[in-house]
C-alpha cells in the first residue's frame, strides 16, 4: 500500500508526494529531513491523503496532481473537507432549508429525507438515489449543481 499526499508548508505553498509510510514521511518533512522543497518550508500540515494500490499507481497519481494548478489542487482539498459534512450530520441537516446529493445531483429540502444510517449521529440517505452522499447548507459550502458536480467528480 502506498499513499499520495498533499501537505501545506509554513509559507502556504503546497507540496505533493507519495510514500509507503505516511507517518514516517511527515516526520521527515517536519524535521527538515524531507525533500529539498519542504526542507526550507517546514513545519508542514497534512491536507490530503489517498491510498494507492502500489508504487507505480501512487507515482502516476502524484504526477497528475503535480500537473494541476494551485486552484485545482485547492478544489481537491475543499471537496475532501466538504465530505466531512456528509456523514454523521443529522443534527445539523434537519435544521437546514436546503441540501443536495453529490451522487445523483438532486437539490431538495432535508424534510424529504426519510432514511438515516445508524452510525455515530445519523447519516442521511438520498430519497432519490438511495446513496449516502448528502450535504446540507449549514456545511458552509454552496448547494449548487456546480459544487455537487465537483464533489461527484472527486468521490465517484
Amino acid at each position: 500500500m502506498y499513499y499520495v499526499y498533499i501537505v501545506e508548508c509554513k509559507d502556504g505553498t503546497l507540496y505533493t508526494g507519495c510514500t509507503p509510510d505516511i507517518e514516517k514521511r511527515l516526520k521527515e518533512h517536519n524535521t527538515g529531513k524531507g525533500c529539498k522543497y519542504t526542507r526550507m518550508r517546514y513545519p508542514v500540515i497534512l491536507r490530503y491523503l489517498e491510498e494507492a494500490e502500489n508504487r507505480s499507481k501512487a507515482q502516476q497519481r502524484e504526477y497528475a496532481i503535480k500537473q494541476l494548478s494551485r486552484k485545482e489542487k485547492m478544489e481537491i482539498l475543499n471537496t475532501k473537507e466538504a465530505h466531512k459534512h456528509s456523514i454523521n450530520h443529522k443534527d445539523s441537516l434537519v435544521k437546514d432549508s436546503l441540501c443536495g446529493c453529490f451522487y445523483c445531483m438532486r437539490i431538495f429540502s432535508p424534510t424529504m429525507i426519510n432514511e438515516w444510517l445508524e452510525d455515530i449521529s445519523g447519516t442521511a440517505v438520498c430519497p432519490y438515489c438511495g446513496i449516502d452522499s448528502i450535504i446540507g447548507a449549514s456545511s458552509g459550502y454552496p448547494i449548487t449543481r456546480e459544487f455537487l458536480l465537483k464533489m461527484n467528480k472527486h468521490w465517484f
